[in-house]
């Protein structure tokens, strides 16, 4: 416990200089932390808005409908089936679809287009359009849809959900959202990579200053560090209190810049961000004119751990710098 008490007093020997690294470390992991929050919060609109107004979490099919889009593949039986579904935990609402293939054409260009045929008073339960009303196609029988979609409390149940519903239909092709659009799955993924890689690339920068930091220290105190080997203080003594001040230097800013990039964070996950200066290409790929922030737990566990790391890795070059130090010709340094 003594070697922790030496280390955190050794970092404020030299307060300004302290100060100045610790700002720049704080500055720079909140930056990270708002970054992160932001890039997180849009992502998870996107799938929201997704589930929300298109796919729900998860759908059920005749296999034959998804093979060949074939009109003529149809469920059967659908409001026995509903009711079945809504018996199982965590399910809040399912309703039946009729889903036809077309395309939309004028004089200039034309387009694929889908066109949903829906049941008026489940869709609500599923999706969010409820206040567009759209006319019920005649031309199928009743009783019948080529699509059931589920909506559910929770997300993390998707899973057992499924299972549940794969063991009531076994006949039928049940996929989660992540299987019907895996594009904004390997989004949530390519996010999650990116946010760590920019994360990475402050720290890396902050690293340097760090280790520029506990060159001078060391440098600074060459015959103190001198005197403690000639009286016999283990080397590897020197090197854990050199490593640990330079943990309690990233800590310290790492903390800091934590909490301001948290406080941020939590601000904008309420106040949105105004995006709408670039509304119009936002649109076209499906992201909203308004952004909100999001950041859970385990990400700033992840980036307390990566500052930690910072700093241990910054201390090994001038402690093994203070441990290279003979005692006898630093006594002599002036």
């Amino acid at each position: 416990m003594v070697i922790f008490s030496v280390s955190w007093r050794n970092v404020w020997r030299n307060k300004l200089r302290s100060l100045v690294i610790i700002t720049a470390i704080a500055i720079g992991v909140s930056a990270g932390v708002f970054i992160i929050a932001f890039m997180q919060g849009i992502s998870d609109q996107r799938i929201e808005s997704a589930i929300k107004t298109e796919i729900s979490f998860i759908q059920l099919h005749n296999p034959e409908f998804e093979e060949a889009q074939d009109i003529k593949a149809l469920i059967e039986n659908v409001s026995e089936k509903k009711k079945n579904i809504s018996e199982i935990q965590n399910v809040s609402g399912q309703s039946e679809r009729i889903v036809i293939n077309g395309m939309a054409a004028s004089a200039e260009t034309s387009s694929g287009v889908r066109l949903y045929g829906i049941n008026t008073e489940d869709e609500f339960k599923v999706t969010n359009i409820n206040e567009k009303l759209l006319q019920r196609l005649t031309m199928f029988p009743e009783n019948s849809a080529h699509e059931i979609v589920v909506n559910l409390d929770n997300q993390e149940f998707d899973k057992v959900v499924k299972a549940d519903i794969a063991t009531l239909f076994p006949e039928l092709e049940i996929k989660l959202w992540t299987e019907i659009k895996p594009e904004l799955a390997y989004l949530t993924e390519v996010m999650g990579m990116y946010m760590y890689i920019f994360v990475g690339i402050i720290l890396f920068a902050l690293g340097f200053g760090i280790v520029n930091t506990m060159l001078m220290v060391v440098l600074e105190r060459v015959k103190e560090i001198g005197m403690l080997l000639a009286v016999g203080m283990n080397r590897m003594r020197v090197f854990k209190m050199i490593v640990l001040e330079t943990v309690f230097l990233s800590l310290t800013g790492g903390f800091a810049g934590i909490i301001i990039g948290s406080l941020v964070s939590q601000y904008y996950s309420v106040n949105a961000i105004d995006l709408s200066i670039w509304s119009e290409g936002l649109g076209a790929i499906g992201w909203g004119s308004k952004a909100y922030t999001n950041i859970d737990f385990e990400t700033i566990i992840s980036i307390t751990l990566m500052v930690i790391a910072t700093g241990i890795l910054a201390a090994i070059y001038p402690a093994k710098k203070a441990l290279k130090l003979n005692p006898a010709d630093a006594l002599r340094t002036e």
